[in-house]
């Protein structure tokens, strides 16, 4: 494939075809009713987000635009061919790279051979669309992490030779769930040491913004240091390394943050 200039002769075009690709895709998940099933949110806030880091990345405005349909033939009921008519070769070639192949067992098999092969604008795009989605299940789904992440990693270095920076990033996030994953199996294999767990055993640790730490009972939610933090929990997890502690929002009534 002959190589896309950054910028076609006329900069209004560009525009317009991202701002086309922003409308159709946005108009395709809506039209099903799709959110982001880990987040809720309306699906056009991970396009955005995919969109932003490919042009952040200096990608072309076809690959912009390509990021924000890059779904849009997996999900939705439009076809290949109907990106091809509305916004020409290029951005349907790219997203024909990023569309799984098939929904069979061999899927996940089969899109890593594929990827494998595409072109590096393509992989810079899927870098992004990684860095969203291993983001986003690292904070809002870490239950799943362990299997999710780990298939992940995998594809993140069959794309590696795209954008660096959103390499980094994406990995930085891997390393980031290494670190909690590593931590967790830790605390996990302490708690079965005794039974009953000692009061040192039941108490968590947790930093504010301010960089105060404070201390929590695991069983009670019960905030030992600072009796304005609420303490909300979650229910008990498990992976593939056995039982993950509860996750603890904390919350002060002057603003502290959750996590």
């Amino acid at each position: 494939m002959q190589a896309e200039p950054r910028f076609s002769d006329s900069v209004v075009d560009d525009i317009l075809l991202v701002e086309r690709a922003h409308a159709y895709a946005t108009g395709a998940h809506a039209a099903i009713g799709q959110r982001h099933k880990r987040t809720q949110l309306p699906y056009a806030m991970h396009l955005r987000s995919v969109a932003k880091m490919v042009a952040d990345a200096g990608g072309t405005p076809s690959m912009i635009a390509a990021a924000w349909l890059h779904d849009v033939v997996e999900n939705t009921a439009c076809t290949p061919d109907d990106l091809r008519m509305e916004f020409g070769d290029i951005v349907a070639t790219y997203v024909d790279w990023l569309t799984d192949p098939s929904k069979d067992g061999d899927a996940g098999a089969k899109e890593h051979t594929r990827l494998a092969s595409a072109p590096l604008e393509a992989k810079t795009i899927k870098l992004a669309d990684l860095v969203d989605n291993c983001g986003t299940v690292l904070r809002y789904q870490p239950e799943i992490a362990d299997e999710y992440l780990a298939d992940k990693e995998q594809v993140i270095l069959l794309v590696a030779d795209g954008d660096g920076p959103l390499h980094e990033k994406a990995m930085s996030i891997i390393g980031q769930w290494k670190t909690s994953s590593a931590t967790q199996s830790k605390a996990s294999s302490g708690w079965k040491a005794r039974k009953p767990p000692s009061a040192v055993e039941q108490a968590g640790v947790a930093t504010l913004n301010d960089g105060q730490k404070v201390s929590f009972d695991l069983e009670t939610g019960q905030c030992r240091d600072e009796p304005q933090i609420r303490s909300p929990t979650l229910p008990a997890r498990h992976s593939s390394r056995g039982p993950i502690a509860p996750m603890w929002r904390l919350s002060t009534v002057t603003g502290g943050a959750w996590f």
